[in-house]
């Protein structure tokens, strides 16, 4: 770890360094049972070629991200909620076609501990269901990290309050929602571009398909580690305690926004937690009806 440190114009000697230097020191980390850990640079070998995913590639190892427009503001916001007056939400502006933005400092510390150590002794390997909604488990190999689904009881316990904060600066509700999933990423985690949206036909159906998205940074990340928008060239910064926030599907109709494409960008250091959030299109005041579209 005290190898790499990854800044400026010393990128590709770092990488190289690191390449150089991996066996040994995934011997050593297996021995100490600190970390489950991935070759970093095969997974980068692995994007070559692979479609969007050049973009994905250099947008992680370069950092090249958005320009910012006039249409591109932070302000406070409220919502027209009098209660957020005194407290209003940090709303920073990311993009408009999809809509993304950054709500700061939404999470607390005393939450993240608790959401930590309710997820700790419980994280399971990255893990997907068939597409066919049948109970198979299928090998991830898409992501690489550690998963934990908050159960239901634990949802009513600890989570009222942080849905009712959601529904606040999201104007979307919570009661269809999926239960929260906390992610942690350790060296080499990673989770290649992919949609959060649901295709017809999968277990979810009868609420329809992630029409919101809302990641929580549980932690800070010194390097890398972003959430990256391939399609748009846009890299969303790690900020401990922010919500990443982001239409799936286009507002008017239901269709799925292409350029919402996304994943993680692998860990070269240190340790990242999320947790996220998707809304569903059913109990929202939309425009369609999302069962006949």
């Amino acid at each position: 770890m005290n190898l790499i440190i990854l800044s400026g114009p010393n990128y590709q000697e770092y990488t190289e360094k690191f390449e150089r230097y991996y066996r040994l020191m995934k011997n050593e980390l297996f021995e100490l049972e600190k970390e489950s850990t991935t070759d970093i640079m095969e997974v980068y070998e692995y994007l070559i070629g692979h479609e969007y995913t050049n973009d994905f590639r250099n947008l992680c190892k370069h950092g090249v991200s958005r320009t910012l427009t006039k249409y591109s503001k932070c302000r406070y916001q409220t919502n027209n909620l009098f209660y957020r007056i005194l407290m209003p939400f940090k709303e920073e502006d990311i993009n408009s076609e999809p809509l993304i933005k950054i709500y700061h400092d939404v999470l607390y510390d005393d939450e993240i501990l608790k959401i930590k150590t309710l997820a700790l002794e419980n994280m399971n390997d990255a893990h997907v269901k068939s597409v066919d909604g049948k109970d198979d488990v299928l090998e991830e190999k898409t992501r690489s990290g550690q998963v934990y689904w908050i159960s239901e009881v634990d949802a009513v316990e600890y989570f009222d309050a942080l849905n009712t904060r959601i529904e606040s600066f999201t104007g979307f509700s919570t009661k269809t929602a999926e239960q929260y999933q906390i992610v942690n990423y350790g060296l080499g985690g990673h989770y290649l571009p992919h949609h959060d949206s649901f295709a017809k036909g999968t277990e979810n159906v009868e609420f329809g398909n992630r029409l919101v998205t809302v990641l929580f940074y549980l932690t800070d990340v010194q390097n890398d580690g972003y959430t990256s928008f391939p399609l748009l060239n846009i890299n969303a910064p790690v900020d401990k305690g922010a919500a990443l926030v982001w239409n799936n599907l286009h507002m008017s109709n239901g269709q799925l926004f292409y350029e919402s494409l996304h994943g993680s960008c692998p860990l070269l250091k240190g340790n990242k937690w999320i947790m996220t959030k998707w809304l569903y299109e059913e109990g929202q005041h939309l425009p369609y009806n999302w069962k006949n579209k």
